[in-house]
């Protein structure tokens, strides 16, 4: 069944009403280029990142991924950092991703990783799973837009206006008490250092929760 049209402005209004208390948030945003131009483009106008970049795969840098979003947008992609190359792999991923951190923090030093979000929805599933895990182990915010789903022109498409923003949970969260039998077990085979390096990890992962007191040390 085809879903009826829903104009970008209302679609926008509608996903930055259910963002709003995240808008301003994050300094900078790094999207996977793919498909879901409309995608990117709620991201950028609803959370309102000072900066964006995007990885690109060869076939959406022909396409004009980047300059269709800005159209979507009504705005201009200069300022949008956009790296040279195919980024199809997870490999290729994380060697973007560096980029882009290092182009960032030499311009921008006192840029907070914490304040970086990264989008995993619109990537192939080694994009995906690439910039999941570089988000984890750099500390950036992980994102992901759901939605729900329909044939549109014959294709399965998200349905305009249904766009919910959603933030995968940190692992640590359930695998915090695996990480501190580890820390206790290094402590007892005397690596203090190592045992202490574990728990402020977790005292800081997974604050307030309620077995936090348990990972101060």
């Amino acid at each position: 069944m085809s879903q009826p049209q829903l104009p970008f402005d209302e679609e926008l209004q509608r996903f930055r009403a259910r963002t709003a208390n995240e808008r301003g948030r994050y300094r900078a945003l790094v999207l996977l280029g793919t498909g879901q131009t409309t995608t990117a483009a709620l991201l950028i106008g609803a959370l309102e990142p000072e900066r964006v970049a995007i990885l690109l795969t060869e076939r959406t840098r022909s396409k004009g991924f980047v300059e269709e979003v800005a159209q979507i947008l009504h705005t201009s992609a200069a300022p949008w950092l956009v790296p040279d190359g195919n980024y199809e792999t997870a490999d290729a991923v994380y060697r973007g991703l560096k980029y882009v951190l290092d182009q960032w923090h030499a311009s921008w030093p006192d840029l907070d990783r914490r304040t970086i979000a990264a989008d995993v929805t619109g990537g192939f599933a080694t994009m995906s799973v690439g910039l999941a895990k570089a988000a984890h182990v750099l500390r950036l915010k992980t994102v992901y837009v759901r939605s729900d789903y329909a044939d549109i022109g014959g294709r399965s498409q998200p349905v305009p206006g249904t766009q919910q923003l959603e933030f995968p949970p940190d692992p640590y969260a359930v695998f915090g008490d695996l990480e501190a039998a580890e820390a206790q077990r290094l402590y007892a085979a005397h690596d203090y250092a190592g045992a202490e390096r574990i728990f402020a990890d977790l005292e800081q992962r997974v604050p307030g929760g309620p077995d936090a007191h348990r990972y101060a040390g």
